[in-house]
């Protein structure tokens, strides 16, 4: 690698990293945004609030809330530590964006990633700028790189991974076994499902590597990368480490989540396939069929890349995870799942896209540069979109409104979290409901550390928020939960899932997000039961569309009841 190829991953970086910071403050925090954890690391606490997923994200993020101390310091911000403790808990921004930043970062590597890779493959600058560009733009790509979650961090070490792996194939140097075992390692400590494709990608390890080197040097190699992830996962992964029968807990937890014995395959292959062809969680059907197509591009005549064995075996990794992810979620498939395969199928579509459009002859050659250019008007379209929704104002400021004009005076509960002071009386109904669960479940409560209001606000309303279930636990039964329950991984309570029972505590308000899917599609009965009753029995009294649909908003519907329905 020379200057100009710096110089080329440089430029690729910076560009990524300026298109996924347009909007970062789109106006929520998500919920799966977990900077508490992060910034608990600052005090030394390593042990997560939970262990759904590997803690490495959140050191990472703790590391950046470390420098945004030392810059904001700097910048006046803050006087000093005691300050900066209290910026977090009186306006959490600056720590939401920082987090975002780091996750746009590492959306940001994976075009200088997808340029390695295809230079790996012998492609010329020209040819490998441009299909890093193009894999780099991929709708999801982006998208995902929003939200401070560790999902683009694991589809960045995912292609760092082929990319390690195909050195060795292609280069033979041990340094490549240190780098395959680090970047695997990497994406264990991201998110533990990437197994699904690490499994394949071994049999691939064994089926390329194995006959080149005969079985005594080919042992040695993957001991050698066995042996830096033995070594490296506890140090990544320390919280795990001190807290590892919590952390089996918590996968107990997972698996009763995700894995769906009573759905079906077709349609589990018929969500993904919604998935794969979105214009902004997945690829599209163009690349999708690109995707598909592309050891047909291997075998031909025009493939000048070297180890076409290498190219297939890739290619089949991919769709072999995914086969295997599929078949362990069936039809739990949450939007973000997706992310690591749909990046690599947008890579090998492009690769062989490009191959087409430099080596094939008329008209070929040109079919294969009018998708090429097709498919990134597509990709900037979507981003224009995305940009569009993430600048747009919430739809929460015009609910907040309403709530203030006409019902200020009632008792409301709400499914979207609404931007609005809640009044402590409503605070301690919530805190009450939550020690009430805790001790039904025998189950220890982290401590809270924000500082709980004395006094109301000047324009806090009396709201709750809906009783919250984890997606994929909606109809999860106490009795598959009962070793395993965690804090607020609890089963739906039913006698909160009737009309009657909260008119009884006064509340004659409902804020619903998202109604057609709760009436008709929501896997929970007591959801659908409970929504129809609202719909049945109460008045429509306002509706407030979505504006973005990207950033968690859904329909509002604010349902107006009487006190004591018939």
């Amino acid at each position: 690698m020379n200057k100009t190829d710096f110089l080329i991953l440089a430029l690729l970086f910076a560009v990524g990293f300026a298109l996924r910071t347009v909007g970062l403050d789109w106006g929520y925090f998500h919920g799966d945004e977990r900077i508490n954890d992060a910034a608990r690391v600052l005090t030394g606490d390593l042990v997560p609030g939970q262990h759904f997923y590997p803690p490495l994200f959140n050191y990472i993020n703790g590391v950046a809330f470390a420098g945004l101390f030392l810059v904001g310091k700097v910048a006046g911000w803050w006087a000093d530590s005691s300050a900066f403790r209290d910026a977090y808990f009186t306006d959490p921004t600056v720590f939401y964006l920082t987090a975002r930043g780091v996750t746009a970062a590492f959306g940001a590597a994976m075009s200088p990633l997808f340029y390695l890779l295809a230079r790996t493959f012998s492609q010329p600058r020209l040819m490998a700028g441009v299909t890093a560009v193009l894999a780099g733009i991929a709708a999801p790509a982006i998208t995902f790189s929003y939200i401070a979650k560790g999902d683009t961090p694991l589809a960045a070490a995912t292609v760092l991974t082929i990319l390690a792996f195909s050195l060795r194939v292609l280069h033979g140097q041990k340094r490549y076994d240190v780098l395959l075992g680090v970047a695997a390692c990497l994406a264990l400590s991201f998110k533990q499902s990437i197994v699904f494709l690490l499994v394949p990608l071994l049999v691939a390890h064994i089926v390329v590597l194995a006959p080149k080197m005969g079985w005594k040097g080919y042992l040695v190699s993957l001991g050698r990368s066995l042996a830096v992830i033995v070594v490296l996962w506890p140090i990544l992964n320390i919280g795990i480490v001190l807290d590892l029968e919590n952390f089996i807990g918590y996968q107990k937890i997972q698996m009763v989540m995700s894995i769906q014995n009573d759905a079906s395959w077709q349609g589990g292959l018929r969500q993904w396939l919604a998935l794969a062809t979105h214009p902004h969680w997945g690829i599209g059907w163009v690349m999708l069929l690109g995707f598909l197509l592309y050891p047909a591009v291997v075998f031909s005549p025009i493939f000048r890349s070297q180890e076409r064995q290498l190219h297939i075996a890739l290619w089949a990794v991919v769709l072999v995870g995914m086969a295997i992810t599929l078949f362990v979620v069936r039809e739990r498939q949450p939007e973000h799942l997706w992310i690591s395969f749909f990046v690599l199928m947008q890579f090998f579509a492009v690769f062989g896209l490009t191959e087409i459009a430099g080596h094939a002859r008329n008209p070929l050659r040109l079919g294969a540069a009018g998708v090429l250019a097709a498919s990134g008007i597509v990709s900037v379209v979507a981003l224009i979109g995305l940009w569009e929704q993430a600048r747009a104002v919430p739809m929460s400021h015009k609910v907040s409104d309403i709530l203030h004009r006409h019902f200020a005076d009632d008792r409301i509960l709400s499914l979207p979290a609404l931007d609005i002071p809640k009044h402590p009386m409503a605070q301690e109904i919530e805190r009450k409901r939550i020690d009430r669960l805790a001790k039904k479940y025998e189950v220890v409560m982290p401590q809270e550390a924000t500082p709980r209001p004395d006094e109301t606000e000047e324009d806090a309303l009396f709201w709750m928020s809906t009783p919250a279930v984890m997606f994929g636990l909606e109809n999860a039964t106490e009795d598959e939960l009962r070793e395993v329950i965690k804090p607020h991984a609890w089963p739906l309570q039913p006698e909160e899932w009737t009309l009657e029972y909260w008119a009884n505590q006064g509340v004659t308000v409902f804020v619903v997000a998202d109604l057609p899917y709760l009436l008709n599609e929501t896997p929970s009965r007591l959801f659908r039961s409970f929504y129809a009753e609202i719909n049945n029995t109460c008045e429509r009294a306002y509706s407030v569309p979505a504006v973005k649909p990207l950033f968690l908003e859904r329909d509002v519907v604010v349902f107006k009841c009487p006190a004591h329905p018939e």
